[in-house]
């Protein structure tokens, strides 16, 4: 019996480098195209990156001209507010009227009106030092802050600030996203406390309040307090805003 064979087609040496080469050329074309195209890519996205870059540092120009900007702008509020209590103290004591100068100055330092300096502590609130998302224990909140106040107000100190603002008897603390709204003014983390008084009885209470000691506990956050020999509380200065301070205060009559 018989098989029968396959006769593949004679092909010449010449042909066979020359379809060799043909295939590599192709083969490196489409290396060649594909290559092209992530190099088009990369380079889209840099320029997109760059335009970001670009555009954050132009915003983050604007925030440090804002931030320069509502800096002077205190500065010159406060300047005012000095050189208008110094007006009053010049004409009340040119008027000879010793008096009501004495009484005018008890009534500023009363109404949180005039810096108080003496011994107290500071208290540094932070939030942990990793924060987790899925949880609010973490970060300080504004009823954090309130308490070591109201704790403060209760052991009798003479004056409290936050962040350099004075406290009145008025002052509101509103949780305002990352922030904690003190006053009229936006304060970030770490929430400093200042108050002047008993150092000992107001660090002692602090260092064993239950509530700050739950705190650390369960969320991580850091609170440190520190005794100061000599420490200043500002006075309050935001006087253009007084009326709704005082409108605070006012007692609505009602009938029986």
């Amino acid at each position: 019996m018989k098989h029968s064979r396959i006769v593949l087609p004679y092909i010449s040496p010449l042909k066979r480098v020359l379809w060799g080469r043909t295939l590599l050329f192709a083969l490196l074309l489409i290396l060649g195209l594909i290559i092209s195209s992530e190099i088009r890519s990369i380079r889209k996205e840099n320029l997109a990156l760059e335009s970001v870059r670009k555009d954050y540092d132009y915003y983050v120009d604007i925030l440090q001209q804002e931030t320069q900007r509502e800096a002077n702008l205190e500065k010159r509020v406060s300047d005012l507010t000095v050189a208008l209590y110094s007006t009053y103290d010049r004409f009340l004591a040119e008027s000879g009227q010793q008096q009501l100068s004495d009484e005018w100055a008890a009534a500023r330092a009363q109404a949180g009106m005039t810096p108080v300096t003496g011994r107290g502590i500071t208290i540094t609130l932070e939030d942990r030092q990793v924060i987790n998302p899925a949880s609010s224990l973490t970060i300080i909140h504004d009823v954090d802050v309130q308490h070591v106040v109201d704790t403060l107000r209760a052991l009798g100190a003479d004056a409290i600030s936050i962040n350099g603002e004075r406290i009145l008897g008025t002052s509101k603390l509103i949780c305002n996203g990352p922030t904690i709204q003190i006053n009229r003014k936006l304060c970030p983390v770490p929430y400093i406390v200042t108050a002047v008084g008993d150092a000992e009885a107001m660090r002692t209470r602090l260092e064993n309040d239950s509530y700050l000691m739950d705190r650390k506990t369960e969320g991580g956050i850091r609170i440190t307090v520190k005794s100061v020999e000599n420490v200043t509380v500002p006075a309050f200065l935001d006087i253009q805003y007084i009326e709704s301070q005082i409108n605070l205060l006012e007692v609505v009559g009602y009938e029986k």
